[in-house]
């Protein structure tokens, strides 16, 4: 109930510092690209005393290639903020915040396309009725060439706010920390099962690192998880209560079913 509460605070403050960005970019006397550079740069500066305070550590050896990614997307956020703080310039705060608000409609589009989803008729009655609102609500803005310039700078923002989402789906894998190591390793897993032994879950998964095989891992040591899009089938003949047969809590036994062991 308390983690609820807490929660729920959470989301009403950052819906409150979400709603002066409009009038703060309206009133400052800098350009959209120097707002979107002060923003990052403290953004960057928050990110680092917090990562300071706490005595944690970015390992970039570990992101592999997915560094690219994170790189890309940030590179589609900065203009995502450019843009959208110029759409705030050129029409109402509504409209430009609904045009921004299509982003969401561009990935459920692209989505089917790009990571071979399936496309169903509610995907497309979706983005149908989503754009002919869209249109609707800001056909109504009126005020001429600024108005539409602003909805297109709102669209701009959209599209790479749409991009960030995109990249953010090729990012890939969990990020754990083993007991008495220094840097966490970030892999991906296919998780099989969750076990509780003495009030603590742990995951059974087949893992690529650092040989592909059956893992237990603890989940209290995962500190970063991104769910991805790939797909994994679990062998048909594998059964989780054979597999424990021989086992105590998470600690194999002798257990003949798969090269089972727990990793620390």
């Amino acid at each position: 109930m308390k983690n609820t509460k807490q929660g729920r605070l959470s989301i009403i403050f950052s819906m409150v510092i979400w709603g002066t960005l409009a009038p703060f970019v309206r009133k400052i006397a800098v350009t959209s690209g120097e707002l979107a550079l002060y923003r990052a740069v403290l953004a960057a500066a928050m990110i680092g005393i917090y990562l300071l305070v706490t005595k944690q550590k970015i390992s970039v050896k570990s992101l592999g290639k997915e560094l690219y990614f994170l790189l890309f997307s940030g590179i589609a956020m900065g203009f995502n903020w450019i843009l959208l703080f110029e759409a705030y310039r050129y029409t109402t705060v509504s409209v430009a915040t609904l045009s921004y608000y299509f982003a969401p409609v561009i990935v459920l589009a692209v989505c089917p396309f790009l990571f071979k989803e399936r496309l169903t008729w509610k995907t497309v009655l979706c983005f149908v009725m989503a754009t002919a609102g869209l249109v609707l609500i800001t056909g109504t803005a009126g005020g001429g060439s600024q108005d539409l310039l602003g909805i297109l700078f709102g669209l701009g923002a959209a599209c790479f706010y749409a991009a960030v989402m995109l990249l953010n789906k090729f990012i890939k894998g969990v990020t754990h920390q083993g007991y008495g190591k220094a840097e966490p390793t970030s892999f991906t897993i296919a998780p099989y099962c969750l076990k509780v032994f003495k009030q603590r879950w742990y995951v059974l998964a087949a893992s690529e690192y650092p040989d592909g095989r059956l893992l237990i891992y603890s989940l209290d040591r995962f500190t970063e998880m991104v769910r991805t899009e790939e797909k994994y089938e679990i062998p048909e003949d594998f059964d989780v209560e054979e597999y424990f047969r021989s086992s105590y809590g998470v600690s194999s036994l002798g257990n003949e079913a798969g090269p089972l062991r727990k990793s620390l």
